[in-house]
């Protein structure tokens, strides 16, 4: 077994280089407290669901270096859907291309706890790139706490869905991305949905997203907006009004923060919705076509 230093390596000798052998290593990763699995370069195809365990990193060769390839038509390429919680996990440093499919996500983690996805090159999917929570309207908690995603491409995409989706989720950070070219009018970059609370989104560009580029919900709290450009989008922040998002309750966002962030060329630049307690400062607003604020 390729296994040097607590890392093993996906080398198709032991470890075939399928998704099949990317399950079988880090399942014995996590039985044999190995903490990394490393992937090599190239192009490996994904017929199966993989899904993480706790305590194993998986990490490629870097983005466009290595990628993982949706196969056929299946839900998640990588997913942890079991309401068994899972602990200390991260994906970096690698292309994950879902375009081959007629639908399916690419990477879903309910029930996680300090979690990093970052470096990844999100392609081509007509569902989510990233999901994180329990898409529950019934649910009055967060499943998923302490989750830092940075350094991430999400890219052209053609979904109705979000690029990203944070759901019933606390202390989750996204930072230093790119949010690009989803050309559905209904799907956003960034949506932040029910019973998610304390969201720092800071250091993102969002550009050329064809509806809103970043989108929040009722029943949302102590969202913080900082420092991100938004450029390009037909909305590039928007919050539900009252009579939105009726499945996820009723009550107006509180906390909400939106500081030091650039809009330039978006059609609406900032919406802010139903909203109690809001602060909005700092902010830079050029070349709106339609409304700035």
């Amino acid at each position: 077994i390729s296994n040097l230093n607590g890392v093993i390596y996906v080398d198709g000798v032991r470890f075939a280089k399928t998704g099949a052998g990317i399950q079988a290593a880090i399942n014995f990763a996590s039985s044999a407290g190995i903490g990394t699995v490393i992937l090599p370069a190239g192009n490996i195809n994904i017929t199966s669901r993989i899904t993480p365990r706790s305590n194993v990193c998986v990490r490629g060769q870097g983005m466009d270096k290595t990628t993982l390839t949706g196969g056929q038509v299946f839900d998640y390429m990588i997913a942890n859907i079991d309401p068994n919680t899972i602990d200390n996990v991260c994906f970096s440093d690698m292309t994950l291309d879902n375009a081959s499919t007629t639908n399916g996500s690419i990477l879903r983690l309910d029930y996680v706890t300090n979690a990093i996805i970052e470096r990844i090159h999100f392609k081509g999917t007509l569902g989510w790139e990233l999901y994180i929570g329990n898409a529950s309207t019934t649910n009055t908690i967060a499943v998923n706490s302490d989750v830092l995603v940075r350094n991430n491409l999400f890219d052209y995409s053609s979904s109705t869905l979000e690029q990203f989706l944070i759901f019933d989720s606390k202390n989750i950070t996204v930072e230093n991305n790119i949010f690009q070219g989803n050309s559905a009018i209904s799907g956003p970059g960034l949506g932040i949905y029910q019973n998610s609370d304390y969201i720092n989104v800071k250091g993102n560009t969002f550009r050329n997203e064809t509806g809103a580029s970043l989108y929040y919900s009722l029943s949302t709290n102590n969202i913080n907006i900082t420092n991100n450009w938004f450029l390009g989008n037909w909305v590039g922040i928007e919050g539900a009004n009252l009579a939105d998002n009726g499945a996820f309750g009723w009550q107006e966002v509180n906390g909400l923060r939106v500081e030091n962030n650039h809009f330039t060329g978006n059609s609406i630049a900032l919406q802010l919705g139903a909203t109690q307690g809001a602060i909005v400062t700092g902010n830079t607003f050029e070349e709106n076509t339609n409304i700035g604020i």
